[in-house]
């Protein structure tokens, strides 16, 4: 209680001290100045943009009686009443002088009495106020009244005829007060003919304001055309007209300034009744007193170039082939895959006539195409994978092959991927991430295909032949690259990579000798597997759980297996763990599950559920002071560049499960590209490229080689059949070229050996191997 009384009392010290300092303060000022002060004061906390308005404007015509001052603010009032009806007024240009000029008086009378002490009284306040507070509600009232709206229309987009509405023939004969209007705004009216200009400012209504923000910040709305369409427009109609005719019935160019006109003219009318665009500006109404355009207005008026079209339509003209143009297809799909993923087409309505191509990006291949009117859409179907769409769009129309012709305009986009996300394409916009750039006419024109399906086949036609149980060890060579070697102890490590698209870009690959892409799951889905025996990075990732299918990689190369855990299933030829102890990797200290506290991993920033690195250059120093053995399994290398085989620059590899009619997995999809600079491939998934997250390095591949090998279950897990031994058919890819050879593999942890085409083992180009083990339902298909 206490504490209260001290506070309260302190309150009341401070409050005397603070009125005793105002009252020497207003008592200091001079007459005129305690107005000016009182005005501001009262500023500070209005709510209000229009009482704020004349508080800020100041007084004028200061007088005194004693204590009381008499002084003028501006109201701000339009005088709608003394002015009468604008639409009825004799001289509307008077009418809007008059009241620009109302709204620029000083024209409010106020009184105010100040204390002795140059205080003014809080009854002398809330009178002052109340004058202000009235004459600011009759001001934002009058400034939305129909008869301002139209006057502040008028003042920026004078009719050019009479009317709501009126004829072409009339557009080309503007009054002389729209023509005077022109000719005083020289600097915004210097190109483009009278007539065009009316044009344009015949096709816009329904004006609206909003004076909510206060004279110094009215919006002005209305419907309009969109300045650039309404010449495109025009553009199109004339030079669609005279394609039509063969080149000796067109006109001469004596007569295109008329017929430029009058299409313009038609093309305003028609678009007066249509649907067009809100536009809005705002603007100061003292600014617009004084003669200042509003921003946003130039802004809109630049938007038309009505004698830069003009010269462009001449040259089209020019442009136009001998025979005559042909009519344009019906609106529609014109082909489409009978299965797949949609992608959809919009062209907006104020659009041209557009024909449409979802090409695939490895090849150029039309895989669906439609042609739309303006106002109409489509929905493609496509099979999953990485696309390019290429628009053609025009008024002037030869036939599938030359399209929209010499007039026409044509782009393509960037790739993008069509899988699990659905495209909805507005035709020649950018958006999304899809970005387009000006193409050749000529580019629109089919493509042959030449992909070259493989046939999917397990078992193997190759004559085989007894193969070494090893290769020689070469001293200061790798066994896994052939490159010369890192001079580290070999301690071959096979890592678990994810291969979901959100897991991209892998880091600490750029080191890893060998990649395999391994089955996972079913419907398509895979994980990467890494083989480190030569290089061994601090860190590498983003590791995933382990599988039974991923075994016979693992014992091929008697390595050690790091995962982050196995799945949850006890028994049986899927049970991860069981089966490395059935193959003895326990006894050999072998197995490094990442999801163990044994400080082999970490979790990196920013990863989410794609974040454990695995410390890969821990685990080969752990493995050496366990004095675990390896043996060394070398493959065989050359540098000699393959020649023989058929040229396969683009591989494309499309992973189905076990459905050969299903959608391919798009995760999974990977597409190698020859780079004949380097003698690789690169590769390429949803993801992009195939990076290095650290180092920024592009990952390539000397070799490419699938593995065809039966898939087997075991309560829905899928493990390779018999794990891998036996032997099977193969894809090799080396030198931008293709053959057919085979695996052979004699027991579960014996060495995989790779067959060329005449038996013999083959020779892997000096590099990094790719090394997809799949069935015979996936789909790998070559192109020149």
């Amino acid at each position: 209680m206490i504490v209260k009384k001290r506070v309260l009392i302190l309150r009341l010290v401070l409050t005397t001290v603070m009125i005793a300092c105002l009252m020497s303060f207003a008592a200091g000022l001079a007459e005129d100045e305690r107005v000016s002060a009182f005005l501001e004061e009262q500023a500070k906390d209005q709510n209000s943009e229009w009482v704020q308005a004349i508080l800020e404007s100041g007084a004028r015509e200061v007088s005194w009686e004693e204590n009381t001052a008499v002084f003028k603010l501006r109201s701000f009032d339009p005088g709608l009443k003394e002015l009468g009806s604008y639409e009825k007024a004799a001289d509307q240009a008077a009418w809007r002088a008059g009241a620009l000029e109302n709204m620029s008086a000083w024209d409010l009378e106020v009184r105010l009495t100040f204390e002795e002490d140059g205080t003014v009284s809080s009854k002398q306040r809330k009178a002052a106020m109340n004058t202000i507070q009235q004459a600011a509600k009759n001001a934002k009232n009058a400034a939305g009244k129909k008869d301002f709206t139209t006057a502040l229309a008028d003042m920026l987009f004078p009719a050019p005829v009479p009317g709501k509405s009126a004829g072409a023939e009339a557009l080309l004969n503007p009054e002389e007060d729209y023509r005077a209007f022109l000719a005083g705004q020289p600097d915004l009216f210097s190109t483009g003919s009278t007539e065009e200009w009316a044009c344009l400012f015949y096709v816009q209504r329904n004006f609206q304001v909003d004076a909510k923000k206060g004279p110094h910040d009215i919006k002005l709305t209305w419907d309009g055309a969109d300045p650039q369409t309404l010449l495109n427009q025009a553009y199109d109609d004339l030079t669609g007209t005279l394609a039509a005719l063969p080149a000796g019935e067109r006109p001469g160019e004596e007569r295109l300034p008329g017929l430029w006109l009058n299409t313009l003219a038609q093309r305003a009318v028609a678009m007066k009744k249509g649907k067009v665009s809100t536009w809005t500006v705002r603007f100061d109404l003292d600014d617009l007193n004084a003669g200042k355009m509003p921003e946003a207005y130039i802004d809109y008026l630049s938007g038309y170039p009505a004698a830069e079209t003009y010269q462009r339509m001449v040259a089209g003209v020019r442009a136009l082939p001998e025979m005559a143009s042909v009519p344009m297809p019906k609106s529609g799909v014109i082909s489409q895959a009978k299965k797949g993923r949609a992608v959809t087409v919009r062209v907006p309505q104020d659009g041209r006539n557009t024909y449409v191509q979802l090409r695939d990006a490895d090849t150029g291949v039309i895989q669906a195409d439609a042609f739309l009117n303006p106002g109409k859409n489509a929905s493609l179907k496509v099979p999953e994978g990485v696309y390019i769409v290429q628009y053609a769009s025009g008024s002037t129309w030869y036939g599938m092959t030359d399209t929209f012709g010499p007039l026409g305009t044509y782009t393509a986009s960037n790739e993008f991927t069509v899988a699990k996300k659905k495209w909805k394409l507005t035709a020649e916009t950018e958006q999304d991430g899809i970005r387009l750039q000006a193409i050749a006419g000529e580019s629109m024109a089919p493509t042959e295909d030449k992909s070259i399906r493989i046939s999917g086949t397990l078992d193997t036609d190759i004559p085989l032949g007894e193969y070494p149980e090893t290769n020689p060890v070469i001293p200061g060579v790798s066994s896994t690259t052939g490159l010369p070697s890192s001079g580290e102890a070999y301690t071959p490590l096979i890592m678990v990579l994810d291969n979901a698209e959100e897991a991209y870009p892998h880091w600490g690959v750029s080191q890893a000798d060998i990649i395999f892409q391994v089955p996972n799951a079913g419907a398509g889905a895979t994980k990467l597997l890494a083989l480190f025996a030569d290089h061994y990075p601090e860190q590498a990732g983003p590791v995933r759980s382990g599988r039974s299918s991923m075994l016979p990689a693992v014992l091929s190369f008697d390595a050690a297996f790091a995962f982050a855990g196995p799945p949850a299933i006890k028994g049986g030829q899927v049970d991860l763990l069981a089966m490395m102890n059935q193959f003895g990797m326990n006894r050999t200290h072998r197995i490094y599950n990442l999801l163990n506290n044994n400080g082999f991993h970490d979790r990196i920033e920013g990863g989410g559920s794609h974040s454990l690195s695995c410390f890969v250059a821990q685990i080969h120093e752990n493995l050496l002071n366990r004095g675990t053995e390896f043996e060394q399994r070398p493959f065989l290398f050359t540098d000699d560049a393959r020649t023989e085989g058929n040229t396969a620059h683009i591989i494309r590899v499309l992973h189905r499960g076990d459905d050969p009619k299903g959608n391919s997995n798009s995760a999974s999809r990977a597409v190698f590209k020859y780079l004949p600079e380097t003698g690789t491939y690169s590769r390429q998934n949803s993801s992009g490229l195939y990076t290095d997250r650290e180092t920024g390095e592009e990952v390539t591949f000397a070799n490419v080689i699938v593995l065809r090998v039966p898939f087997a279950y075991d309560r829905n897990y899928i493990y390779l059949n018999k794990h891998m031994v036996g032997s099977g058919s193969a894809e090799i890819f080396q030198s931008g070229k293709y053959v057919r050879g085979a695996w052979v593999r004699d027991e579960v942890d014996s060495r995989l050996v790779l067959v060329d085409a005449d038996g013999s083992e083959l020779r892997l180009l000096r590099g990094k191997t790719f090394i997809v083990i799949t069935n015979d339902v996936t789909d790998v298909i070559y192109t020149e």
